[in-house]
Order: C-alpha cells, then sequence, then structure tokens
C-alpha cells in the first residue's frame, strides 16, 4: 500500500546567484518535514522550465517562499514568480506568499516602490 504523505509543500523562489543559501533553506526544510520544491530537485531534465514552475510548481505548493535580495529583485523570473496576478491566483487557491528579505535596505526599497504604486 502507497504511504501518503501530509508535508506541507514550499516553492522557494530566488535567483540562481543566490543558490548557495537556497540550498541550505531547502536543506533546514526537509529537516523540518517540509517538502520544499525547488526548480533543479524539482524539474526534469528535458521539461520545459517555465511551464514546470507555473503549472506544476507554484499552483501544487501550500507556500511561495520568495528569497529577496539584491540579485533575485532584478531577476524577470523572480519578478514573474511574485507579479500581482500572481499573487491575487496564490490567495484564491490558499497558498501563503512568504517573502524573506536578505538586507533590510532591500525591504524598505520595496516599501517605497510599492507606496508609489498606490498613488
Amino acid at each position: 500500500m502507497e504511504e501518503l504523505e501530509n508535508k506541507p509543500r514550499v516553492f522557494l523562489s530566488h535567483s540562481k546567484r543566490d543558490d548557495e543559501f537556497i540550498e541550505r533553506v531547502w536543506k533546514d526544510l526537509i529537516g523540518c518535514q517540509t517538502n520544499p520544491w525547488k526548480d533543479d530537485v524539482d524539474i526534469r531534465h528535458g521539461h520545459p522550465w517555465l511551464d514546470e514552475v507555473f503549472r506544476d510548481g507554484i499552483p501544487r505548493c501550500d507556500a511561495i517562499l520568495v528569497y529577496l535580495t539584491d540579485a533575485s529583485i532584478e531577476s524577470p523570473v523572480v519578478k514573474k514568480e511574485i507579479d500581482a496576478s500572481i499573487l491575487e491566483q496564490l490567495r484564491d487557491h490558499n497558498v501563503a506568499f512568504l517573502p524573506y528579505v536578505s538586507r533590510e535596505v532591500l525591504r524598505e526599497n520595496q516599501r517605497a516602490k510599492s507606496s508609489r504604486s498606490l498613488r
């Protein structure tokens, strides 16, 4: 009989330049009885990368952890992963959005951009 797995799934959104840190987060999450989704582990070679992320990665996770660094806030893929319409879809499907900011100044810069866009 197949054993069902009841671990929360967490999608790890990050820049490839931050892969060393994300590797440690991935291992920590596994140690905490969580099932992290990481592109270089969960996408089979030869499969279309963006399709896998937006069809099988993000929508099938309970949470998305976005690691915001100098590199990731400039990454077109990370920007797409945290696009407002995607965040709305996540909310509609009860997927938690968990931003993790590497430096306080990045948090302040993101708040400033958000407040300007609301005007």
